[in-house]
């Protein structure tokens, strides 16, 4: 029998409580380190990501990515723990993202129009790589199919 892959959970604050459940119902396959999304007073982002301090314990790991990308603020502030994460030596990152924001927004119809399902897409494939392909997993409970 295969031995499951154990996951270190890093969560935005959004989907904290989706991270403590999994780490509850399977603690042999979930490990969830809390991080700290705050801002400084000029409004720029200070964060700073659960399981490296005082011990890193995420170089060499699996590493779930729980994303939120409910506006453009989060959404940046999440994209920059991603990129973290993968210059941290970790064996793998796993993005789920529940729903995609922009997901009805992939072409343009108009010259000026942004495509901004695009223009993520853009940013996922410029994420750095940390030797295995990062996984995206979007699951989007809007569409026509799931109603």
């Amino acid at each position: 029998r295969r031995e499951s892959t154990h996951y270190q959970i890093i969560a935005a604050k959004e989907t904290e409580a989706m991270a403590k459940e999994m780490e509850k119902s399977y603690p042999d396959r979930f490990t969830f380190h809390p991080t700290q999304w705050e801002k400084f007073p000029d409004g720029t982002d200070k964060i700073e990501i659960g399981g490296f301090y005082p011990h890193n314990l995420l170089s060499g790991e699996h590493v779930l990515f729980l994303a939120s990308f409910h506006n453009n603020d989060v959404t940046l502030s999440q994209f920059q723990v991603m990129i973290c994460l993968l210059q941290s030596f970790i064996e793998s990152l796993t993005i789920v993202l529940p729903f995609s924001p922009v997901g009805t927004m992939e072409r343009v119809v108009r010259e000026g129009q942004v495509a901004t399902a695009n223009t993520y897409a853009h940013m996922f494939s410029s994420l750095p790589n940390c030797g295995r392909p990062t996984r995206l997993m979007v699951y989007d409970l809007h569409t026509l199919q799931n109603r």
